[in-house]
């Protein structure tokens, strides 16, 4: 946020003192300090995007399956039960609701579609 206040007075004083600046030929020199706040702004921005980044596009990745979700909270139960059988169980329980979902979510949408249908309908 410091960061951004910054480069945002810079790029204000830029713009207001524009005419200022032009009058007494000054625009190299306040032309320097707008790009040199914009670099620095940019270079603090990549950075802590680049810090992010793996960890972003790991969570990404994994978070969104079913079948992460179940084997953590069923190995973990597992753990306190060891059963190992149902663990097998809950792999495979996750990986079969991923096809009911997806229905689901189409089905919603085509229900969606039908309900403005009859409504065009009761209309007409």
């Amino acid at each position: 946020m410091e960061a951004n206040n910054h480069v945002n007075n810079i790029i204000i004083e830029y713009i207001e003192g524009i005419e200022v600046v032009k009058a007494f030929n000054q625009s190299t020199s306040s032309y320097e300090k707008f790009v040199g706040a914009v670099k620095s702004f940019k270079d603090f921005t990549l950075n802590w995007f680049k810090s992010t980044w793996k960890t972003m596009n790991l969570m990404m990745a994994i978070m969104p399956t079913t079948l992460l979700g179940v084997l953590l909270l069923v190995s973990c139960w597992c753990v306190v039960e060891v059963l190992l059988a149902e663990l097998a169980m809950g792999i495979i329980l996750s990986l079969s609701i991923v096809g009911p979902l997806m229905k689901a979510a189409t089905f919603i949408n085509e229900a969606k579609s039908m309900e403005y249908a009859v409504e065009a309908a009761n209309e007409l």
